[in-house]
């Protein structure tokens, strides 16, 4: 050991342990350090006999690489490489990783920390261990909110858990910069590789065979053989030129010979797919003669020899697809940004291919990423390089060497399979390719095989480029209106079959297919002519995603046009159908009342099953019209035409029993809902079950019968997971959010609503399913008071609904929202819309509208607006009304021993806190017996229930809220009374 002053002059002496004055500062300490590389342990004497260990460190050599979920981080270079650019992290992060790490996971303590990686005292009270595991928690952890690997634990301090120390081979810094999303590829790569053995890297082309390949040689230093211009014949001949042989002889003994001697033994065979059995000679002879030998091949194709290991390569995900052009993007613009959705679109246009990204991002300069992401609509002009000489120049240059290779049904194969806008089932491709099953088959698989074709969960589409690449090809073959009529009649079968089971014992699974072939079946429509024959058979397969997720209006669009080229009356039923539903549900008023005069009419030509479809349409082209006696008589000659006991018994009976409930008729709706429920059950449908176990939900809630509601939700539940309907698992969310919050457990009630309004913000972004759950979740927050986030809800609900039929829905939450916050002049203009609605909720809107009136001191419109009212509300509001005015008119005229007065002394006297006495409830009571059941006398019995804590909505709504919001009212009505 060696004493050692900060001020000394460099020292030869190699130390085993050095000790410092505790004066130096933290620079000082640090230089000490780096004086004494070697010593086992650096230590700090205080001049007290205290020695402070703070930098004490074992000499060891830091591990090369460790391997966290998301990153490697190299400890020499500190240098931490993630899916985006490489992070650096200081000398103080790195050494508290380092430290935690030799702990092998053990609880590490703040003081241990401090002395260990800081020099100070492990009492001493500083924040700055936890910023920089905060700093350290945001380059190494995927969600530093969450950390997985760098944990707090409570009152003792940290600990690092889940580190792996990859091969020194696998973690050199050089060998993985650029290779963005790709390091879990090398790693598989390295591990392949192995004497006596071909690696073969296959996958499409630009997507970064040979950059992988790249990484690879650098790392091992192995023999590169560019093969891209050597035609089969020359293949030996350019592995000799690439093992630098003197002598003319490129026999395999040769080769093999001449592999064997350099170290390692490793052959990168790159751009290979051209040479078909000639490279297979190639990497079996060098095999067979070097059995020590490693080869690497990239290729479209793989050899499919015995010693084979694959290594396939897939397009970049979204994350590090974003990281890769922003990094490219970058490196010309500096300052070059973009939102996350933007570049995560532009990724997704180009399918995820390096290449495609690495071209797209050479437009930084010229472009936003906006811009970039709609000249992208036109990749064959914008993916093109600025260098030339290369196969590799352009996407399309690309894809034109690999269509050369293919046979010529494989070329017409790839060229139909085109007309798909997105990926596909393999009954699709085949249907679309056509010709015989099995030389179909042949034809996938050898496009597969070439990477010209891609597959994933199984699905198969080209990728970008070869689209288009193969759509120009299907033009100029004059096959298009060919190919495009077999994809219109595939999908019209698979709407159809998927339609058909949704309301059968087999509904299992049609709601995730449904949403996969959403965009080819929207291409579809689109269509024209090719698609008439089917139009309705795949509008009506659209339908039961607008249901769900609200219907896009380019959809809606789509299915209108179709309406120029169908002529099929049942076929033109079943789009009209389509187009009821979704114009009522989402796009506003015009179009509706047409299509349904037309249904009404085709409905006559139809069998009694297809007009019980038609008339359930004419019913929500109604509804959504507010016309409630126009959708009760389609609705009554649905019923009356459906077959008896069929899923549209049911349908209708459901629809008949929201239409009731609707309109405020709830002792009409629950028997037709429990009909429908037991309907549903006999033919054993899924689906059906949970749509009629939803509205008898909905009436149970309404009814107050929470528990009840619960256990329905929970049946629902386990129908949609079953189906694989998550909309359907949102929706229960929103039913049990709404059931939770109006009795009084609020905080999970919202937790069911927050979900709900995710759900919909993510699949049914502005749509009218999003409104809904909008509006839910308000009515959620006003139960929890927070009025505030109430009326934001409310105001966004109403936005998405604007124009539409369902505008006053927003508009009716929002008055109410307002009115919490005493915003008496919004609230009054949200109430306008709801009061000439012929909604169930027309009634409350009057009784709403007179509470409104009752708050702006205006008793006169509020009794106008009661008039003809028979909701259970109105008496007792209207003696509230009647008796305010008549107080405002002239003096003397009230008693104050009748019923209202009296009524008006509890009220007052609940308002300012004190306690309503026996007396006074004893004289309201008889009071309110002596009289015949008057407008007075309920006045006084709600006045009673809310004295005695009745917390039924009618009490709470009409004088409870109400009685809250008028101080200034009460006062001046109560001081009136007591002058009289």
């Amino acid at each position: 050991m060696v004493a050692f002053d900060p001020s000394d002059e460099a020292t030869s002496v190699v130390p085993d342990a050095v000790v410092v004055n505790a004066r130096a500062s933290v620079q000082q300490r640090q230089q000490v350090v780096g004086r004494f590389p070697a010593a086992r342990e650096i230590v700090f004497d205080d001049d007290e006999g205290h020695v402070l260990r703070e930098l004490t460190r074992q000499r060891a050599e830091p591990s090369p690489a460790i391997v966290l979920t998301g990153c490697r981080i190299d400890l020499r270079t500190r240098t931490v490489f993630r899916l985006t650019e490489p992070l650096t992290l200081t000398e103080k992060e790195a050494s508290l990783f380092q430290w935690l790490l030799s702990k092998d996971g053990a609880v590490v303590s703040r003081g241990e920390l401090l002395q260990n990686v800081w020099g100070y005292r492990p009492e001493m009270v500083t924040r700055v261990v936890d910023v920089t595991v905060a700093r350290l928690r945001e380059k190494i952890e995927r969600d530093p909110s969450e950390p997985e690997h760098l944990l707090t634990v409570r009152g003792e301090g940290y600990r690092l858990v889940g580190p792996q120390r990859p091969s020194q081979t696998s973690s050199n810094a050089d060998v993985l910069q650029g290779l963005f999303g790709r390091v879990d590829d090398f790693d598989r790569l390295l591990g392949e590789v192995a004497p006596g053995r071909v690696v073969s890297v296959v996958g499409p082309g630009g997507v970064g065979k040979t950059t992988l390949a790249r990484a690879l040689c650098r790392q091992r230093g192995a023999v590169w053989v560019d093969l891209i211009s050597v035609q089969p014949a020359g293949v030996q001949a350019a592995v000799a030129q690439a093992l630098e042989l003197a002598t003319p002889d490129t026999s395999l003994q040769t080769l093999a010979e001449a592999l064997v001697r350099r170290t390692p033994s490793l052959m990168v065979l790159d751009n290979a797919e051209h040479l078909g059995d000639a490279l297979t000679r190639l990497v079996k002879g060098l095999l067979e003669h070097a059995p020590q030998c490693s080869l690497v091949t990239t290729s479209r194709t793989q050899l499919r020899t015995s010693v084979e290991r694959v290594v396939r390569l897939e397009p970049l995900a979204a994350e590090p697809g974003r990281a890769l052009f922003l990094a490219l993007a970058r490196a010309q613009v500096e300052s070059y940004d973009a939102p996350p959705e933007v570049v995560d679109a532009i990724v997704q246009r180009v399918g995820g291919l390096p290449l495609a990204i690495e071209l797209a991002a050479s437009r930084a300069r010229l472009l936003p990423a906006e811009q970039l992401l709609q000249r992208l609509s036109d990749p064959q002009g914008w993916l093109q390089s600025t260098q030339t000489g290369s196969r590799q120049a352009s996407l399309r240059e690309l894809v034109q060497w690999s269509w050369d290779l293919l046979t010529a049904d494989e070329q017409q194969a790839l060229a139909r399979i085109s007309v798909f806008p997105s990926s596909a089932p393999l009954d699709g491709i085949e249907a679309v390719v056509g010709g015989d099953v099995g030389a179909a088959s042949a034809w996938i698989d050898g496009l597969l095989d070439s990477g010209l074709l891609t597959a994933r969960d199984g699905r198969i589409e080209p990728p970008v480029g070869v689209r288009d690449f193969a759509a120009d090809a299907l033009a100029a073959s004059g096959e298009r209106a060919h190919t495009e009529e077999r994809l219109a009649q595939w999908c019209g079968a698979k709407a159809r079959d998927l339609t058909a089971r949704l309301h059968s014992a087999e509904s299992q699974g049609v709601f995730p297919q449904l949403r996969r072939e959403r965009t080819t079946l929207v291409h579809a429509l689109q269509l024209g002519e090719a698609c008439a024959a089917v139009s309705g058979d795949i509008a009506c397969g659209l339908v039961i995603l607008w249901g769900r997720n609200g219907a896009p209006r380019q959809e809606l669009q789509a299915a209108w046009r179709c309406l120029d080229t169908t002529t099929d009356p049942l076929q033109r039923a079943r789009l009209l159908r389509a187009l009821c539903w979704g114009w009522s549900e989402a796009a506003g008023i015009d179009p509706v009342d047409q299509l349904a005069d037309e249904l009404r009419a085709l409905a006559q030509q139809l069998s009694p099953a297809d007009a019980a479809h038609a008339w359930v349409g004419v019913s929500w082209a109604a509804a959504g019209a507010t016309d409630i006696d126009a959708a009760r008589a389609a609705l009554t000659t649905a019923l009356e035409v459906a077959p008896p006991g069929s899923d549209m018994e049911v349908i209708a009976t459901l629809s008949m029993a929201r239409l009731e409930f609707g309109a405020g008729n709830v002792e009409e709706a629950r028997p037709l809902a429990e009909r429908a429920l037991t309907l549903a059950r006999r033919l054993d449908t899924g689906l059906l079950v949970a749509w009629a176990s939803s509205v008898k939900a909905m009436l149970l809630s309404h009814l107050g019968r929470t528990e009840a509601t619960l256990a329905m939700c929970r049946q629902m539940a386990e129908i949609y997971r079953a189906n694989g309907l998550d909309s359907g698992l949102a929706t229960v969310d929103g039913m049990i959010g709404r059931a939770l919050v109006t009795t009084q457990r609020v905080e999970e009630g919202l937790t069911h609503l927050d979900r709900y309004v995710r759900y919909t913000a993510i699949h049914a972004p502005r749509s009218a399913v999003e409104a809904e759950a909008l509006r839910t979740r308000a009515l959620g927050r006003r139960h929890a008071g927070r009025f505030r986030d109430a009326v934001d809800d409310a105001l966004r609900a109403d936005e998405r609904l604007a124009g539409t039929r369902q505008g006053w829905m927003a508009q009716w939450t929002l008055s109410r929202c307002w009115f919490e916050l005493d915003a008496l002049t919004e609230a009054e203009e949200a109430m306008q819309l709801c009061l000439q609605t012929q909604h169930r909720y027309a009634a409350d809107a009057q009784i709403f509208g007179a509470v409104l009136a009752l708050a702006a001191e205006d008793p006169g419109t509020g009794l106008q607006r009661l008039e003809g009212s028979d909701h259970p509300e109105a008496a007792p509001l209207r003696a509230l009304c009647a008796w305010m005015a008549k107080a405002e008119a002239s003096a003397g005229a009230t008693p104050p021993t009748s019923a209202p007065a009296l009524a008006w002394h509890v009220l007052h006297t609940m308002l300012v806190g004190e306690t309503v006495t026996d007396e006074q409830l004893a004289a309201l009571t008889a009071q309110r017996t002596e009289q015949q059941p008057t407008d007075e006398a309920e006045l006084a019995l709600v006045v009673i229930q809310l004295a005695r804590g009745d917390e039924s909505e009618p009490a709470q709504f009409a004088l409870g809220r109400l009685a809250q919001r008028l101080h200034r009212v009460v006062h001046a009505a109560v001081g009136r009374a007591d002058g009289e």
